[in-house]
């Protein structure tokens, strides 16, 4: 175990704020508002009304923290397990982190773009100190696992929709749900897009990736190729591709073009 103590985190910028309710503390935040959201130039930090914690980058890679958050006198207690977007990730990196969050609370009126999960409805200005950061491997981290906890995409949107449907015919081995919990329980658009790079990789709509050795595709069914072969999951395909088109390309490397034309003559073999 190590401990890192008294790290600084944050020191307030020169964005222009706006004026808002005078909060003594984050947990009057929390209290009123649901959630207490905050950067430190880098990285985002939610802390959200039951216990949920998550922080993620504010770049296309960076280091991802999820788990739960608790109190300790003046102390914000973070248990959860890191790990890195973008990255190789460490196995079982539990960690408890302390922080002190001082004010004033300002809320930030140009707030950075959240990427990896829904943009909170106020992000603040504040203080924040590292009083003490622990590997804790024995200690599994609360983790909140509904996957609408941190989620830009509800499962009433037609993303949430063409997942069910690549479920239902057959293409996806598990229903959306549990392919969130397996990624954190967080329903971001850039989960949706890795599916979906996987889904368009699986039958052959997108180049595979360079792997040391061949690897089965564990998202798809061993009969995805021909079940993907018929309207619902076609058009499922399409919809995905098309709204999740920025991330596929930035992110994975997806010839987002050539993977409709792709679709196109699946759906043409269809009678579609």
């Amino acid at each position: 175990m190590f401990t890192i103590a008294a790290c600084a985190l944050l020191a307030v910028t020169a964005h222009k704020t706006v004026v808002a309710p005078q909060y003594q503390s984050a947990m009057e935040i929390i209290k009123a508002e649901g959630q207490f959201a905050f950067t430190d130039g880098s990285s985002a930090y939610i802390f959200q009304r039951g216990g949920a914690f998550h922080s993620v980058p504010l770049s296309m890679s960076g280091r991802e923290i999820t788990g739960s958050w608790s109190t300790e006198g003046s102390l914000l207690v973070v248990t959860g397990t890191w790990g890195w977007y973008n990255g190789f990730s460490a196995i079982n990196d539990v960690r408890r982190m302390k922080l002190q969050v001082y004010g004033p609370f300002e809320v930030d009126a140009h707030p950075p773009r959240f990427h990896w999960i829904a943009q909170p409805a106020k992000t603040y200005h504040c203080y924040c100190i590292v009083d003490e950061l622990v590997r804790t491997p024995e200690i599994a981290p609360a983790i909140d696992k509904t996957p609408k906890v941190f989620t830009d995409v509800p499962k009433s949107d037609p993303a949430y929709e063409c997942l069910r449907t690549l479920y239902d015919s057959g293409v996806l081995q598990d229903p959306p749900d549990r392919l969130f919990l397996s990624r954190g329980g967080v329903a971001t658009r850039w989960n949706f897009a890795q599916i979906t790079a996987e889904v368009l990789r699986g039958i052959g709509a997108a180049p595979v990736r360079r792997r040391t050795a061949p690897e089965p595709n564990s998202l798809l069914t061993v009969d995805a190729a021909r079940s993907i072969q018929s309207p619902k999951p076609l058009a499922s395909l399409t919809t995905l591709t098309d709204e999740f088109s920025s991330e596929l390309i930035s992110a994975f490397g997806v010839n987002v073009p050539a993977a409709r034309l792709k679709i196109k003559e699946l759906m043409k073999k269809t009678g579609e």
